[in-house]
């Protein structure tokens, strides 16, 4: 890997994705689509005030240093560039996981451990990491929701809000309809991709879950429904690829306390969507059980977590949302964990 030189030309840097090289090596290749990112740029780079006048606003993002490209599918492009016809288009939405107070400690959602969310293989990890969170000194003191217990339709779950994150719009119903609903990027559904390998199924929100407001009052009432069907990922190695339903997210501004004090969006919101996930059967062995391979071959073993004397193992992995319709990408960062004594 290296750096392009990019202080005068322009270069234009095409390669073969894995995929690719293997097509042209069975001799059946034929290049159907690209794509483009802007993983490196930084925008705020863009100065208006340059002395030299507006052929050097954007100097600094031209000369910024960007990488070679990359042939592997799951780490050339993060943030994909949109192609979109409609010129009147002002705010494009995004993703963001809900781990407001209120939202955990009364409706179901779950809390973040530092930067992770903890998925307990069993009932004897989920009662060991729940008394972390009474005991003096563990970074979980305190948590009403430290983590999921795998392959349970029931609460606490991820939950996660599709919408304009932005104080430029108020979060009224007009505005969603007009800046959301009306420019086709209500995501009724989202793409959720997990590896194969650690996770064989994922839970949605029943189509009856209600997650909405009135001036006054909040009513969140969300159900977990297993998904079920899943198809291969086409640009993830070992990934599943699950569609996941997006519920009605009809937060909107209050006349008594903030809706921010419920919505981790600060504009007006789209939908929101719930994630739980079941583990494949090998890694919910109790401490006393047999340990699976996939502990040691993929994450760490015995492992002191939170201080104390419990010792757990844990797998990390990426969990990818996707929004069907705005095409806004979430990244959350998931811990599988399994209690391994003391």
């Amino acid at each position: 890997m290296a750096f392009l030189d990019n202080s005068g030309d322009i270069i234009l840097d095409a390669v073969l994705t894995e995929t690719g090289r293997k097509r042209m090596t069975e001799g059946n290749f034929s290049i159907s689509k690209f794509a483009v990112g802007d993983d490196e740029i930084n925008y705020t780079q863009y100065n208006k005030s340059h002395a030299s006048g507006s052929a050097y606003f954007d100097l600094e993002i031209m000369q910024t240093p960007v990488f070679e490209a990359l042939t592997e599918t799951a780490a050339s492009i993060n943030y994909g560039l949109l192609g979109i016809t409609r010129t009147d288009i002002l705010y494009l939405p995004s993703i963001a996981v809900n781990t407001k107070n209120d939202v955990v400690k009364n409706d179901g959602a779950q809390q973040q451990s530092g930067s992770l969310y903890i998925v307990s293989v069993n009932s004897e990890t989920q009662t060991q990491i729940n008394t972390e969170a009474t005991r003096t000194g563990s970074p979980l003191n305190g948590f009403a929701a430290p983590s999921q217990l795998a392959g349970s339709p029931s609460t606490p779950a991820i939950y996660f809000e599709s919408g304009l994150n932005t104080s430029g719009l108020a979060g009224t119903s007009a505005n969603r309809a007009s800046n959301i609903v009306n420019m086709n990027m209500l995501d009724t559904s989202f793409t959720v991709k997990v590896h194969s390998l650690f996770i064989s199924d994922v839970y949605q929100a029943k189509s009856t879950s209600t997650f909405y407001n009135d001036s006054t009052t909040t009513y969140i009432d969300i159900g977990l429904v297993n998904v079920g069907s899943a198809t291969a990922a086409t640009d993830l190695d070992s990934y599943n690829s699950y569609t996941v339903r997006g519920i009605n997210d009809l937060m909107y501004d209050m006349t008594v306390g903030s809706v921010t004090d419920y919505s981790a969006l600060a504009g007006p919101r789209g939908t929101m969507g719930a994630l739980k996930f079941a583990i494949v059967e090998g890694l919910g062995s109790i401490a006393t059980g047999t340990r699976s391979q996939l502990w040691t071959d993929y994450g760490k073993t015995d492992q002191i977590v939170f201080g104390g004397s419990r010792k757990f193992d844990y797998i990390d992995t990426i969990v990818y949302v996707q929004g069907d319709f705005s095409s806004a990408t979430l990244q959350i960062p998931i811990r599988i964990m399994r209690y391994a004594g003391t």
